[in-house]
This record gives structure tokens, C-alpha cells and sequence, in this order.
């Protein structure tokens, strides 16, 4: 029997998704043939790729990023019990996620959706969203939930100029990425007036970071100062709308405190940094 969640994920990327994907690797237009059948292929370059049941899987083989291939394969095989095992307490997480759910209109771009435990939020708002994550394992958890689902690489979105509204990165996704290219995408996909949200992690909390480079993202880069995101976002071409910051204790010592601080004063004490921005006309 097929999983009527997997039926509406279906449904709905033919919908939302599918209309709007390009290739990866030169943003030409695509052939998709028969979703799980038969291979994606690109008008443009000639590259094909692969589905997942539904699933477009729209990620660079030939000169894929390893490290980033390494940390899928981490998530992957964190993926069964990282629900279970979530450091954060739901306090914190709903606290450093209501500005982004706030803020989010129209066509939202889940980046990191991880098993997809935000769907449902999103849609008590009225909201449409596509998730987008790296592990297959992780996509594969979330498709039950329902929407449209696409795995590929943050720094090389394989969506239409000017095609979603909202880009959210919770949970801190941010820190695997590259800010400069992953901002530059992030306004190319853009609509005008788009919104972008994301939460970072202050390094000052994370201890593990302070033994790795500065540029070190491919295993996480978390914020030292807050100029070293802003910097990089306003030269994309994003204003900055609201920062705040959210001051928590670990789940296991104080499960129930979580502090909304706003302003940078906020954002620079708390563990962790809610940016929300805007594309500039």
C-alpha cells in the first residue's frame, strides 16, 4: 500500500516543484520524463540525474564537493535517530524559529529540512514550502510529512531566478554553508522584497569550533562576530530587517529556558543568532 503522505509529497511537487527546477550545473531547462523512472536531463549541458521515488536529485557527480559528500553521509546515518537525540530543547528551537515562521510569505524554500519537522507549521501559517536537504536518508523521513521534497547542494540551487518568495534556514544549517555563495543564490532565487532567515550558532557556546580554521565551514563555521555574516549578506544585496538572539541552557540542565534577546547586544551573548533579511529592489 502506498503511503498517502508519500501520494500528497508527490502531488505537490508536480504543483509547486517541478515547473521550477533547472539543472545545477547550467541552469538550463529540463527534461524530467517519468518521475522515478527515467533519468532527469538537462536541454543545456546534456547532464542527466537520477530520481529518488519522487525526488529529483539534482546534486553535481563529477566534481562534487567531498567533504560535503562526507558530512550527507553523516546525516544520513544520523538520520534514524536524530529526532530522538535533538540537543535543543523544543523552548529554544521555538523560540529561535517563530521570527523566521513570522517573517516567511508566499513559497517557502526549507533549506536543511532535515525529516521535515517544521512542515506542519508552515502550513497552519497558509504557507506552501519545498524542502531541500543534502541526505537522502533524512528526505526519505520527510516525504511522509506530505510536500515537495528536493535533494541537492545549498550552493548550487537548482531552482528558477526569481522563483520562491521565502528561504529559511533553521537550526543552525547555516554554519555548513559557504555565506558568500550560498547568499548569492539565496537573492538570485529570490523574488523582489524575498525574505531570507536563517539562525546561526554563536561560537563563544561552541567550544568544538575554537579548534578549527576561520574558513573552515565544511565542518562548521559558527559566528565569532556578527560583522562576518552581515558583511557578506549586505554584499549580496540583502537589507537587514531584524536580528535577535536567543539565550538557552542545554536541554538535559534547563529544558524550559529560552530568552529572546533583540538586537546585536542580544544576538552577541545568546547561543543562538536569528538573522532575517530582505532582497533590496
Amino acid at each position: 500500500m502506498i503511503d498517502p503522505g508519500w501520494e500528497r509529497s508527490a502531488a505537490r511537487a508536480e504543483a509547486w516543484l517541478y515547473d521550477l527546477l533547472v539543472c545545477p550545473s547550467c541552469r538550463g531547462d529540463l527534461a524530467l520524463g517519468r518521475p522515478g523512472t527515467e533519468r532527469i536531463r538537462c536541454h543545456g549541458c546534456g547532464k542527466s540525474y537520477p530520481w529518488m521515488e519522487h525526488i529529483p536529485i539534482l546534486i553535481e557527480q563529477e566534481d562534487m564537493d567531498q567533504d560535503l559528500f562526507a558530512l550527507a553521509n553523516c546525516w544520513n546515518r544520523a538520520a534514524s535517530v536524530w529526532s530522538s537525540r535533538i540537543e535543543k530543547s523544543q523552548a529554544a528551537l521555538n523560540a529561535s524559529e517563530k521570527p523566521l515562521l513570522e517573517a516567511a510569505l508566499g513559497l517557502v524554500l526549507e533549506i536543511g529540512c532535515g525529516d521535515g519537522r517544521l512542515f506542519s507549521r508552515y502550513e497552519q501559517r497558509g504557507l506552501k514550502v519545498i524542502g531541500l536537504d543534502f541526505s537522502s536518508e533524512m528526505l526519505a523521513r520527510a516525504a511522509p510529512k506530505g510536500f515537495p521534497l528536493v535533494l541537492a547542494d545549498a550552493h548550487r540551487l537548482p531552482l528558477r531566478d526569481g522563483a520562491i518568495d521565502t528561504i529559511l534556514v533553521p537550526f543552525a544549517t547555516i554554519r555548513y554553508l559557504d555565506y558568500e555563495v550560498f547568499f548569492n543564490e539565496s537573492f538570485r532565487l529570490l523574488r523582489e522584497n524575498g525574505v531570507l532567515g536563517f539562525v546561526a550558532w554563536n561560537s563563544f557556546y561552541n567550544i568544538r569550533y575554537r579548534s578549527q580554521r576561520e574558513t573552515d565551514w565544511r565542518r562548521g563555521r559558527d559566528v565569532r562576530r556578527i560583522e562576518d555574516v552581515l558583511s557578506p549578506l549586505s554584499a549580496s544585496g540583502f537589507g537587514l530587517e531584524s536580528l535577535s538572539g536567543v539565550f538557552s541552557l542545554p536541554a538535559k540542565i534547563a529544558p524550559r529556558l529560552a530568552i529572546s534577546l533583540p538586537g546585536r547586544f542580544g544576538a552577541t551573548v545568546s547561543r543562538d543568532i536569528v538573522f532575517v533579511a530582505r532582497k533590496k529592489a
